[in-house]
């Protein structure tokens, strides 16, 4: 249907990018919402770590996306991770990207260009200010990511009923045009029928 667009075109791409990827040892999925459990569960399930299906029930807050990505840095080690997400275009246009974050460590070592401008009171103090930062990181960008995606998914839906409507007119259209023909040939046949009748009377 036209509601599941996005969702399909996304999840192919994330089939197509672990068939891509078979080299390495181990691949992990995190899956936001139960659709893309449902489309990817029977040819990729055993990657499938974690499903997080209320991410669409209520409005996406940053609040959600900090624990995704709390619990994406803190669950396992993994050298890169992948972000795949329709990005809105336009109302009837969308595309399907794939966006790549490096490991805790990665941004870490990263942040450590950061840390060197600023002083802090102790190692545990700067390892806690580093860890916050990378979480916040990663965290706003599952956030625009998610807001993206669903923004996508509105706008498919909205198309999709609009369609639905216009062609809903069309049929009523024709259906209404049907009806006033059969009705008008009954008429015009009952027509006939009383001045043929009222003809033959008056003949005899």
């Amino acid at each position: 249907t036209y509601c599941n667009t996005p969702q399909h075109t996304a999840t192919q791409h994330t089939a197509t990018h672990c068939n891509k990827l078979t080299k390495l040892k181990t691949q992990m999925m995190t899956i936001l919402g139960a659709k893309g459990e449902t489309l990817l569960k029977r040819t990729h399930g055993k990657m499938i770590n974690r499903v997080i299906t209320e991410i669409y029930r209520n409005p996406t807050t940053f609040a959600l996306a900090s624990g995704i990505a709390e619990e994406i840095t803190t669950s396992k080690e993994y050298d890169k991770g992948y972000i795949i997400y329709n990005r809105f275009r336009s109302a009837i246009r969308y595309d399907t990207l794939c966006d790549q974050f490096d490991s805790a460590d990665a941004m870490v070592d990263k942040m450590a260009v950061f840390t060197e401008k600023y002083e802090f009171d102790d190692e545990f103090t700067e390892h806690l200010h580093m860890t916050d930062l990378m979480h916040f990181v990663l965290a706003s960008k599952i956030y625009s990511r998610v807001l993206e995606n669903a923004t996508s998914e509105t706008s498919a839906r909205m198309h999709a009923m609009d369609v639905a409507s216009k062609n809903c007119g069309e049929i009523l259209e024709k259906l209404t045009l049907n009806m006033n023909k059969a009705r008008q040939a009954a008429i015009t046949e009952e027509l006939s029928m009383i001045v043929s009748g009222a003809a033959a009377v008056g003949a005899k």
